[in-house]
């Protein structure tokens, strides 16, 4: 018995509209993508598994956040300021600031990374 062998094609779109253009179209500077690890990707495989309990969901969503967040901070422009506290003791703080579209997805995330951190939010309403 002989096996003849499978032709290789590449698999196509069920319909033109369906396809897949973001390969051709790079991100732009201002994107920043998470470095892809065997542990993210591991992580990544985790929650997406059918099978994952909504606990391991959850404690494995929420470390993915705190990488995202990390690496966010990385990014935060850093300024150095001196303050003088009531004491007369001058101390030198780095300063950075961020704004996130929809912070409380990551509120919780950002705590944990950072301790101490003071989060102010601000209600920027647009007329239409």
């Amino acid at each position: 018995m002989s096996l003849s062998p499978i032709p290789l094609t590449q698999p196509q779109p069920a319909h033109p509209s369906n396809t897949n253009l973001a390969h051709l179209n790079p991100l732009p500077k201002s994107v920043f993508t998470l470095p892809q690890t065997a542990q993210l990707e591991a992580l990544y495989t985790i929650i997406r598994d059918k099978e994952t309990s909504r606990g391991d969901f959850l404690f494995y969503s929420d470390r993915i956040i705190r990488l995202l967040v990390e690496e966010g901070l990385n990014h935060l422009p850093v300024v150095a300021r001196t303050v003088e506290t009531p004491t007369y003791y001058q101390m030198l703080l780095h300063v950075g600031s961020g704004m996130f579209n929809e912070p409380q997805a990551m509120e919780a995330g950002l705590r944990e990374v950072c301790r101490s951190v003071r989060i102010g939010k601000i209600l920027i309403q647009r007329v239409r």
